[in-house]
């Protein structure tokens, strides 16, 4: 059998040995000693492998050096050293495996958004920083939404800028069946007509959903003006012409122009 450094507790009695394939060889152990528990090889993802040795082809140092091993107590005789090295080894592997799969359930849900390799995924990760944290919050917000509406709930997050709730793809279809006299009053003052608020919605691409239901609002974002409707019924609360936009309405614009094409 072959021998690997550093191995486990399992294969470190075993390795480097010759083995007697029918086990009537009483000068070295049974095969069967190494391969008693089923499986084809010692155990499950073992390095080890069988190879054949042939007696009439060693020469006499090699055959005693073989006797020497065989008699051997099957114990575990590494050393500390090599225990802490194999175990250090097994940790690696497990948190390679562990991000393995969380960088596979990240590309379910984030397509092309997520990272395009695995060891990409991996120096994002163990760099941290506001990529990964990034990353994450996508992955976590994303649900149902394309991810330039995580994209952009992120933006606006770090200005502190969350009132106006979670983006949405804008539902241009959706019916407006009335108007708050405030908002018709603002239309009047601004000289405008309900025609062109209805073309905010129709143009805009984004619309936030501000909750909680059954009073949910939608604040649909043009750059020639905002329209706020109330899900449940269809009715106009408001609207916000430019002349009326702040910094804050600004930045929510620019963020949109930003991720969504």
């Amino acid at each position: 059998m072959t021998t690997h450094y550093p191995t486990c507790e399992i294969c470190a009695p075993l390795q480097g040995r010759v083995y007697s394939i029918s086990g009537k060889d009483k000068r070295f152990p049974p095969l069967s000693q190494a391969f008693k528990n089923g499986y084809h090889n010692v155990h499950p993802n073992c390095r080890h492998s069988v190879h054949a040795w042939i007696e009439d082809l060693q020469d006499p140092e090699e055959l005693q050096q073989a006797l020497d091993d065989g008699g051997k107590p099957f114990e575990d005789l590494r050393p500390e050293e090599e225990k802490k090295l194999y175990n250090e080894q097994q940790s690696q592997n497990r948190r390679a495996r562990d991000d393995r799969r969380q960088y596979e359930r990240y590309k379910e849900r984030l397509g092309e958004d997520a990272p395009k390799t695995f060891s990409a995924f991996r120096r994002m990760k163990k760099a941290g920083g506001e990529r990964w944290e990034d990353l994450q919050y996508y992955y976590r917000y994303k649900g149902d939404r394309p991810t330039y509406c995580v994209k952009i709930d992120r933006d606006l997050e770090k200005l502190g800028i969350t009132e106006k709730g979670k983006a949405f793809p804008a539902d241009n279809a959706f019916e407006v069946k009335s108007w708050r006299v405030h908002a018709t009053n603002k239309l009047t003052a601004s000289g405008l007509g309900k025609d062109v608020a209805l073309s905010w919605k129709n143009g805009a691409k984004i619309a936030f959903r501000h909750y909680p239901e059954p009073n949910t609002l939608l604040n649909y974002y043009h750059e020639d003006g905002i329209i706020e409707i109330k899900e449940i019924d269809g009715r106009v609360q408001t609207i916000v012409t430019p002349a009326d936009f702040g910094s804050r309405t600004i930045a929510i614009l620019e963020a949109i122009q930003k991720h969504v094409k």
